[in-house]
C-alpha cells in the first residue's frame, strides 16, 4: 500500500508546493505592475489579475482533490474507517472534468452570450414554424 500511496502523497505535496509558489509569484508580479502601471500597462495588469483568478479557481478544484486523496491515504494507512471521505473523493474525482469546465469557461459574459444565442435560435425556430 505504501508503494501506491507514497508516490501519490509525494506528488500531491509537490503539486501543492509548486501551486502556492506560482500563486505567490503571480500575486507579487501583479502588485509590481499595479504600483508602476501607466495606460499601456493597464491592460497587462487586468490580464495578470484574470490569470491569477483563473489560477486560484483551478488550484481550488485540484487542491481539494489532492487533499481528499491524502486524507484517504492516511485513513487507509492508519486503518481508520472514513467511508464518507472516500465516497466524496470518488465523486469529486469523477466530476473533475466537469468542474474544470465550469471553472474555466463558465463566466458571466459566456453565460450571457449563451442565453442570447439560445434566444436567437428559439426565435428562428418560431419564425420557421409560422412560415410553414
Amino acid at each position: 500500500m505504501i508503494f501506491y500511496y507514497g508516490p501519490i502523497c509525494l506528488i500531491s505535496v509537490i503539486n501543492i508546493t509548486l501551486s502556492v509558489l506560482t500563486a505567490r509569484h503571480i500575486y507579487v508580479e501583479s502588485k509590481l505592475i499595479e504600483s508602476t502601471w501607466n495606460s499601456s500597462e493597464s491592460q497587462r495588469y487586468l490580464a495578470t489579475k484574470a490569470d491569477f483568478i483563473m489560477f486560484l479557481r483551478l488550484f481550488a478544484i485540484a487542491g481539494v482533490i489532492w487533499l481528499l486523496n491524502m486524507l484517504e491515504m492516511l485513513s487507509l494507512l492508519f486503518e481508520i474507517n472514513f467511508a464518507s471521505i472516500k465516497f466524496i473523493s470518488d465523486i469529486i474525482l469523477s466530476a473533475q472534468g466537469i468542474l474544470l469546465l465550469f471553472a474555466t469557461i463558465w463566466k458571466k459574459n459566456v453565460i450571457e452570450s449563451l442565453v442570447q444565442r439560445l434566444k436567437a435560435k428559439g426565435q428562428s425556430i418560431k419564425t420557421s414554424e409560422t412560415q410553414v
